[in-house]
């Protein structure tokens, strides 16, 4: 009886954990002043949703407050247009920044965000970021190290990583943070995994051990892990007819039974989780299936939070599917008028995604101003920039074809990017009547759009 209520006591404490309040005051470089700032977190490290967790303007002196609830430390990106820094933050706690200009020399890629670099004021030696600042400074040290070194014997190779380990372990044994000790002990578990086999790594980081989804560098640890498993298990016959052919959550379990280190619930289930997003990019596996394992194993698992991962697994991967409905986007013309896509129902949608001084785009907006001559009475033409505007770009853009084609820009464009999954310019993808995803990628204009357009706007 006493063991009955104390798990339902612990399960209620697990409902009615309270957040905590965390407080980031910045002062960011005058090059920032008068654009909005973001804090974001990934909803889980798994399908690696971004989730806004509160914004605001950075004043005319460069300030700025953030505030928000956590119930956890967190690893969270600080976004100002296509820049990026990061830091870790935790509950009931408030945090000093500055925030410095973008290097010069710094490459800007259109793939990622911009990193940029954040002081601390007033931090103390124990503070998580200085803690994990100072140990990735040892860590960092040890890799170049192993890079200079040219000896072929992994066995020497373990036996120093196993003693930088156990020195660094030493060092750090008397800092009372649990993150950063899980930190310092799965960073390190990824480092033995270029010297040692997998059973060796699971039996001392991962057999009878808590599955940490929460943790950022436990779950890279995990995902370097899994990549050696099921990285070979992905291109066997078998699982791919278990995919493609099963029946659901419970025969896919089944399957991965049969594995003796996937008898543990939750090391399961989340191996069966990264395994569908692998298989999700695989040519082999039928991407309407993995969407339809992952809604069921949302359903049907028992672990809350492989719930979650496999929702946000659907969402992620299944939201440009063919027949998938499309967000609400707003964006502004080049004068700052609002527009909105709701605002294009009841035709096809030909979206662009360009860039000025891209030649490519440039020569291919030709060619759509001609299908819009053609095709203009039964489908809109929208061009989105994936840059940031100034007047400098709408100079630029000022002889470009207008006849029926809308040219528009978001203040958040790297997130119009990753929601529309564009990975270089130009882009295009096909929006029905509806509002749902016709063609995602589209076809680029040409010959062969030219005939889809015709069978798509010929009568019936």
């Amino acid at each position: 009886m006493l063991r009955i209520i104390s798990t339902l006591f612990l399960q209620l404490l697990c409902i009615y954990v309270i957040a905590g309040n965390v407080t980031i005051n910045g002062v960011a470089h005058k090059s920032y002043i008068g654009k909005k700032v973001k804090a974001v977190c990934f909803t889980d490290y798994i399908s690696e949703q971004a989730q806004e967790l509160t914004s605001c303007e950075i004043s005319a002196k460069g300030e700025f407050t953030l505030s928000f609830k956590t119930d956890a430390t967190k690893y969270i990106m600080l976004r100002i247009q296509n820049c990026e820094a990061t830091m870790y933050v935790e509950p009931d706690k408030n945090y000093y920044i500055g925030v410095y200009q973008k290097d010069s020399a710094e490459v800007e890629s259109f793939s990622r965000y911009t990193p940029i670099e954040i002081g601390f004021v007033n931090t103390d030696s124990l503070e998580l970021n200085y803690l994990i600042y100072d140990y990735l400074e040892k860590y960092d040290g040890f890799l170049s190290k192993m890079q200079g070194w040219k000896m072929s014997d992994n066995a020497v190779m373990a036996a120093r990583t196993d003693t930088f380990c156990k020195k660094i372990k030493a060092k750090y044994a008397t800092v009372n943070n649990k993150y950063f000790q899980n930190f310092i002990q799965y960073t390190l578990g990824a480092l033995q995994l270029n010297f040692r086999n997998e059973l060796y790594v699971y039996e001392n980081y991962i057999k009878s051990k808590n599955i940490l989804f929460a943790h950022r560098e436990y779950v890279s640890f995990l995902k370097i892990f899994l990549d050696r498993i099921v990285g070979e298990l992905i291109k066997t016959e078998d699982l791919v007819k278990e995919v493609n052919n099963t029946s659901g959550y419970e025969s896919l379990s089944a399957f991965f039974t049969k594995s003796k280190i996937m008898l543990n619930d939750s090391l399961r289930n989340i191996s069966m989780l990264y395994t569908l997003k692998l298989c999700y990019a695989n040519p082999n596996y039928k991407r309407e299936r993995v969407i339809d394992l992952l809604n069921d194993m949302s359903k049907k698992t028992e672990l809350q939070f492989c719930k979650s991962i496999a929702s946000n697994l659907a969402t992620s991967l299944g939201k440009m599917q063919v027949g998938s409905a499309i967000t609400d986007f707003t964006f502004y013309d080049f004068n700052n008028n609002k527009i909105s896509l709701t605002g294009y129902k009841d035709k096809y949608l030909y979206v662009a995604f360009f860039k000025p001084y891209c030649k490519t785009c440039e020569e291919e907006i030709k060619v759509v101003a001609e299908h819009q001559k053609k095709f203009g009475a039964k489908i809109n033409f929208l061009y989105i920039l994936m840059d940031n505007f100034s007047e400098k770009i709408k100079e630029e853009t000022k002889l470009y074809p207008k006849q029926g084609i809308t040219y528009v820009y978001s203040a958040d464009w790297m997130a119009m990017k990753e929601y529309f999954e564009i990975m270089a310019i130009p882009a295009y993808v096909l929006i029905s009547p509806d509002g749902k995803i016709k063609i995602s990628p589209a076809i680029n204009p040409g010959i062969d759009l030219e005939k889809l357009f015709a069978e798509l706007t010929k009568k019936k």
